[in-house]
């Protein structure tokens, strides 16, 4: 072993250098059950299984899942594919069963079904989905405008009329 100009033995100073360069190797010799599953979590979903749940379900930082991801990817890329694979085949097996069923369903199965069943087809066939989104802002606040009205009727500035368009006196 040879030193280094700073006193330090090269491998020694070799080890130091690669401080703070996360690989997973650690967590991998340490915790192997713990890198497993975190390898598991990596090959779901980015929108189901975001990689602070991830951080935080197995307690390891999001330095260390990123590099395990990097050093584990053409696993993870084998685990989606078996997992695109099996979910395939139970969608295969329910649409086959839904297929044979469909003719016993009433109309508020066969209406959830052909629901679902169209938004699948237009997933599948690659077509551009529309997101619509609906919402209803607070209208005039009807208290405060009756209030109004009760007090400029009492003020005298406006005279009630009735339906029949007569006006009310005051006396």
């Amino acid at each position: 072993m040879s030193q280094s100009e700073n006193g330090q033995s090269r491998s020694h100073s070799d080890h130091a250098g690669q401080k703070g360069r996360f690989t997973g190797e650690r967590l991998k010799l340490l915790r192997p059950d713990t890198y497993r599953r975190v390898v598991e979590l990596l090959a779901e979903p980015r929108e189901q299984v975001p990689y602070d749940h991830i951080c935080r379900q197995e307690r390891v930082s999001e330095h260390t899942v990123k590099a395990i991801e990097k050093r584990e990817s053409a696993s993870i890329a084998e685990r989606k594919e078996a997992l695109l694979a099996k979910t395939m085949r139970i969608a295969h097996k329910a649409a086959d069963r839904i297929e044979d069923q469909i003719d016993g369903a009433n109309i508020t199965q066969a209406t959830v079904a052909f629901g679902v069943a169209a938004d699948k087809i237009t997933l599948l066939s690659g077509d551009h989905t529309i997101h619509i989104q609906y919402s209803i802002e607070p209208g005039p606040n009807l208290y405060q405008r009756l209030a109004e009205l009760q007090h400029r009727i009492e003020a005298n500035q406006i005279q009630p009329a009735l339906q029949n368009g007569e006006t009310v006196s005051r006396r």
